[in-house]
């Protein structure tokens, strides 16, 4: 298993600079930059965390989440870093939590269990009232009985 501090070494050097600008812009929404500094911070330990999970993710804070679609949106980037932290495509899935009763309930205990792990981690909340827990990930298009597609997908191709 992968030790934290080993995946942080592999994310803290990514620059997430234009992300940080982006949301200090007022079409965006006109975040401080140190609240745009803080959710990169966090995204860096939440991949790093799903690293060491092996691939198993917490329930992201908005901000983080935000954070999180900005990489996405760098679609090569984004490729190239998955690859290098977890030898895979990462998917995000936003829709956790709101596919039935059994999805909301395993979204409600995921969403605990991150907010305990995330305080044991680093003395801090996870979730606040400006920053409340997302729809995501965990979960998969897959239908009742199905077995959940993994969230790290070592098969993914992209084209150039």
């Amino acid at each position: 298993m992968v030790k934290f501090n080993d995946a942080m070494e592999i994310v803290k050097e990514w620059d997430f600079s234009l992300a940080v600008r982006k949301l200090q812009e007022p079409s965006y929404g006109s975040w401080t930059e140190t609240r745009a500094l803080k959710a990169v911070e966090d995204y860096k330990r939440y991949l790093a965390i799903t690293k060491t999970l092996n691939g198993y993710q917490l329930v992201p804070n908005g901000d983080l989440d935000e954070i999180w679609h900005l990489h996405l949106l760098d679609t090569r980037r984004y490729v190239d870093d998955c690859y290098a932290l977890f030898g895979g495509f990462l998917h995000h899935y936003p829709y956790y939590g709101m596919l039935d009763e059994e999805n909301k309930q395993d979204w409600l205990d995921n969403q605990e269990f991150s907010s305990d792990l995330w305080s044991k981690l680093f003395s801090e909340t996870l979730y606040s009232e400006s920053s409340e827990a997302m729809k995501c990930p965990q979960a998969c298009p897959c239908k009742k009985g199905e077995e959940p597609t993994p969230n790290i997908d070592v098969n993914y191709r992209t084209v150039a």
